[in-house]
């Protein structure tokens, strides 16, 4: 009975373990569920998380309206409007170059073909290389393909509004936190002890401070950075010269460690397409200009703004590309700025003892560097500023001397296109990268007997080398074909010339004139009143200074030319 009895109870396991089991697999399925929530919800932990950073970014802004008696919700719908322009604005700069720069590429494909075979052929011998392009271009291929690339891209403005109506719910989140931001960081403390509550808002102003200084930086730094490109691509001649140059500002300045080389690319690629020696002299001009960013302007800037070691950005960003892809290493640098300036504020210090800095510097082989006194430090200070003056006034000579200049608009030759008192800004290095184009408006040395007490003018160039000019019915002929001249008042306002002195056709009838090599005829927009090539013949292209680009007084009509 005993034994019969006492063998059911010993081969059930106990109950400690049935427990245990129920619980590890309760667990087990909680944690599957949990994990299973949080994958799911991770997009919305992302949006918030960017919300989270664009609030911080905007916050200062809107604190500076507020302080200026604009309501919190207007103004935080301003910055809004303007961000949404901005982005906007860029999207269809950018799309639009690189629909008609795509356009222009595949329009040119059989030429750059033919000069792919030739080359091949000349130097290693190979026939008919690119053959099989041919014929996919000759089919229709290619082109099609490009041709539907570029309308794609032709409508990339218009994507960017609907990808900002897609991601309304960020913008959304961002209004709410940024708008009632004060509210939400009362509601938040008051959840808290009072020292609690206190390390809450440093932090908090802390990001608030270190994101708004990143963004501050950045878009100072992609202003620079734009407005410099920009004047140089224009030396160059570069198509599409403000539309590349907002490209290298932004994307530079806002996508973390690559953007540089990013934003180097399509300027490089534009300019190759448009000739070999443009796309160097871009490449020339990002290089230079990268070192004088990383040396001189973005120091200056981020010390006062965001200022976090090199190393430090880059492991941030890796980390951060690492967790959250893109969004991450976007977020990364602020969130190190943030982190960083947290550190410094709650962390304990202690004073350093210098006989152990010594201790260990000998033990290194270093000596010390005696200190200097207050007269020397004073004489480096100013031997500093003597070198800073120095290389500036050397710089601005070499700028005036080889790149651009400033020139005064002193008769109404050129009206309406420049008034009298009009002041332009002269690029000295365009005609030494390229030839002269029909159209360029450009300053030369004035001709002997042209004009007196002025030792340049400014006028249009009509024709080319080995053109032949005629004026018929006030309308300008190249070789019998109409020229159309969009920026005169009027097409027919043009007086007519007797063969002036320096043209070379031997057949020319007297109201012609054909250029010679070397040489451009020039007249200026407001034809009635111009004393131009129907007068003293054409000018050398020797003389001429350079070419107009841009407009810098009066203020109301500044603009390229």
């Amino acid at each position: 009975m005993n034994d019969s009895s006492a063998s059911p109870a010993l081969s059930r396991p106990p109950r400690w373990v049935i427990q245990s089991i129920l619980v590890a697999l309760i667990g087990y399925g909680l944690l599957g569920y949990v994990l299973s929530m949080i994958s799911s919800l991770r997009s919305l932990f992302i949006i918030l998380l960017v919300s989270l950073f664009l609030s911080f970014a905007i916050e200062p802004a809107v604190n500076r309206m507020e302080n200026l008696r604009v309501r919190r919700g207007v103004a935080t719908g301003i910055m809004f409007l303007l961000i949404l322009g901005a982005i906007g604005g860029f999207g269809v700069a950018v799309g639009a170059l690189l629909a008609e720069q795509l356009t222009e590429f595949s329009d040119n494909i059989p030429t750059y073909l033919a000069d792919i075979d030739t080359f091949l052929e000349d130097q290693f011998g190979v026939e008919e290389a690119t053959a099989d392009l041919r014929t996919n271009y000759e089919d229709g291929a290619i082109a099609s393909y490009l041709g539907s690339f570029a309308d794609d891209l032709a409508r990339f403005g218009s994507t960017v509004v609907n990808v900002l109506f897609q991601l309304f719910t960020i913008g959304l989140f961002t209004f709410y936190l940024v708008a009632e931001g004060p509210k939400l960081r009362r509601s938040v403390c008051s959840l808290l002890s009072a020292q609690k509550a206190r390390r809450v808002l440093v932090v908090w102003d802390l990001a608030i401070a270190k994101t708004g200084g990143y963004i501050l930086s950045r878009a100072a730094l992609a202003i620079i950075a734009g407005v410099v490109h920009w004047v140089a691509f224009e030396f160059i001649n570069l198509p599409s010269a403000l539309a590349l140059a907002l490209w290298v500002g932004v994307v530079s300045q806002f996508i973390p460690v690559i953007g540089t080389y990013i934003a180097g690319v399509l300027p490089v690629v534009v300019g190759l397409l448009d000739e070999p020696s443009t796309g160097l002299w871009a490449l020339v001009i990002i290089v230079v200009y990268q070192q004088l960013e990383n040396y001189f302007f973005a120091p200056r800037i981020t010390a006062h703004t965001m200022e976090i070691h090199p190393a430090v950005a880059f492991g941030s960003v890796i980390a951060g590309n690492a967790l959250l892809g893109v969004v991450g290493a976007l977020l990364a640098l602020p969130f190190a700025a943030t982190l960083q300036a947290v550190i410094s504020a709650t962390a304990e210090r202690y004073e350093v003892d210098e006989e152990t800095l010594k201790e260990s510097r000998a033990r290194r082989g270093r000596k010390e560097r005696p200190r200097r006194g207050a007269f020397a430090t004073t004489v480096r200070g100013v031997l500093e500023w003597v070198g800073v003056i120095a290389g500036a006034f050397v710089f601005a000579l070499v700028v005036k001397t080889f790149l651009f200049q400033a020139y005064y608009i002193p008769s109404p030759s050129m009206e309406a296109t420049l008034e009298i008192s009009d002041r332009i800004i002269v690029n000295k290095l365009s005609y030494q990268l390229h030839d002269v184009n029909r159209g360029d408006v450009i300053v030369f040395k004035n001709p002997e007997g042209a004009s007196r007490g002025v030792e340049d003018l400014i006028k249009r160039v009509v024709g080319l080398p080995g053109e032949t000019v005629q004026v018929q019915g006030g309308r300008v002929y190249i070789d019998k074909i109409l020229l159309l001249e969009p920026y005169l008042a009027a097409q027919d306002i043009t007086g007519s010339f007797r063969k002036p002195p320096g043209c070379v056709g031997i057949n020319d009838a007297p109201d012609q004139c054909t250029v010679a090599d070397g040489y451009v005829f020039v007249m200026g927009d407001n034809r009635p009143n111009s004393n131009d090539s129907r007068v003293f013949g054409p000018i050398p292209v020797d003389s001429i200074e350079g070419r107009a680009f841009l407009r810098v007084w009066p203020l109301g009509h500044f603009g390229r030319l």
